[in-house]
């Protein structure tokens, strides 16, 4: 199993908290799990009213783990990563900084 095929199949299994949703093959050949924007927003907003360090430390790994795949089906390109970063939300912000750090 490649990394690419191993992250994957990671993310697919955290967007399974909202429901379950199936990996689709892009017309590349890229997989791409649904379901990834709507678990996306879901833990931007638990990060954002966490207390819990525990809590905002495995979010924060679960959002940052969304973020090389919607970069390349076109996500930042829609919304950049200047406009993620702007604003009072944490979530938010680091979504946009993670977009950045990996060249979105």
């Amino acid at each position: 199993m490649s990394s690419e095929d191993g992250q994957t199949a990671a993310l697919a299994a955290t967007n399974q908290k909202l429901g379950a949703f199936p990996v689709v093959t892009m017309a590349n050949g890229q997989k791409v799990p649904t379901g990834t924007v709507g678990t996306l927003l879901y833990n931007i907003k638990a990060y954002n009213t966490s207390s819990s360090n525990e809590e905002k430390e495995k979010l924060e790994k679960e959002i940052k783990s969304a973020v090389p795949v919607l970069g390349k089906i076109g996500f930042f390109e829609l919304f950049s990563t200047d406009e993620w970063v702007r604003g009072e939300s944490e979530g938010r912000r680091l979504v946009g900084e993670e977009g950045r750090r990996l060249g979105f």
